[in-house]
């Protein structure tokens, strides 16, 4: 299992992971880009507005994805990251597609629309 470290000038409950280019949420188990950062520290953590612009302009958040198209996913086989709870899902095995889904029904639809 990674482990994870925090940082002194984040709150507690954020850590970086620049492997990913994602920032964990320990409390909520989930993981941020700088695009959906502001809304969950307002909406979950009730961070006034002026204390997350410093969350968000910090020198530690550099490495993390402005959008989750920047985002980093982890290898196939890779070990659990620390607090970040594991889901199961499905992996379409077809060389010719990357697909992956926690959907049984999304599972079905591209197996229909792509392999029949």
């Amino acid at each position: 299992m990674e482990t994870i470290a925090s940082n002194p000038n984040l709150p507690s409950y954020l850590r970086v992971l620049p492997q990913y280019r994602v920032i964990l949420c320990i409390t909520h188990g989930s993981c941020y880009t700088h695009h959906n950062l502001d809304r969950h520290l307002r909406d979950k953590h009730r961070v006034p507005s002026y204390q997350r612009q410093q969350i968000e302009q910090s020198n530690e958040l550099q490495s993390v994805a402005r959008t989750s198209g920047g985002v980093v996913q982890p290898a196939d086989g890779s070990s659990e990251v620390s607090r970040l709870p594991t889901v199961r899902g499905f992996l379409c095995h077809h060389p010719n597609y990357l697909f992956r889904t926690t959907s049984t029904d999304q599972i079905r639809k591209h197996y229909n629309q792509k392999h029949q």
